[in-house]
């Protein structure tokens, strides 16, 4: 009976461990997601595209053009100052070409851009720090055709992206970014360069602590 009654508190014992560690980790981040967050940018973005980019014979003597563009990121902190980011750049609406050859034709040409970057981060004052941004982009652009005859062509190729920004820590959670982003004209794919000066922020995920995980955990 004695062995009996001790089996069944041991038992106990256990299970109602493992309850607890089971309700703690699912009040509690992973160590992933704790070293994770993401970026929200706007702001302008840049891309001389002009009739140099057509082919002979068709022009445009006026443009539509939309500054505005965004930015999203997701990032990971390798240490305190070093992440990598993963996102995607385009602008809100694409560039227009109008009336090319005075004869009415109206084709837009369309540009997005997803990167994987490393970002440094380098400490000014106590809250705010200066980085910078180096990696490689997937650019992919769709051009047009008039009557079936290819006037600007599609294409899709790896660039280097680069960049700079300041960044004013709020909280442990939220911070403000300035940008600066770059990507290198290609000559050999007839593709402009392309910038953007953006205004955004950060939002980074929080641990909380086996205290805090606890009295959420019995909360529920």
């Amino acid at each position: 009976m004695k062995k009996s009654l001790f089996l069944f508190l041991i038992l106990f014992f256990c299970f109602n461990t493992f309850s607890q560690e089971e309700k703690n980790q699912k009040t509690k981040f992973t160590k992933f997601l704790s070293e994770s967050y993401y970026s929200i940018n706007f702001g302008g973005v840049f891309y001389p595209f002009s009739n140099g980019n057509l082919i002979d014979g068709y022009t445009t003597e006026t443009y539509s053009r939309n500054w505005f563009s965004g930015r999203l990121l997701l990032g990971y902190k390798l240490t305190d100052y070093l992440s990598v980011q993963f996102g995607t750049l385009r602008p809100a609406s694409w560039f227009k070409y109008n009336n090319i050859n005075n004869i009415g034709y109206e084709s837009s040409v369309w540009i997005n851009a997803w990167s994987l970057s490393l970002k440094k981060d380098f400490k000014l004052y106590k809250n705010t720090s200066f980085y910078a941004e180096a990696g490689i982009a997937n650019l992919t652009r769709i051009g047009f055709s008039i009557n079936d005859k290819i006037i600007y062509e599609d294409a899709h190729y790896a660039s280097l992206i680069y960049g700079f920004g300041l960044q004013h820590r709020l909280t442990d959670k939220w911070r403000l970014s300035l940008n600066g982003t770059f990507l290198p004209k290609s000559t050999k794919q007839d593709q402009p360069s392309i910038s953007q000066v953006s205004l955004g922020f950060e939002y980074h995920l929080q641990q909380i602590d086996d205290k805090t995980a606890d009295e959420s955990a019995n909360n529920k």
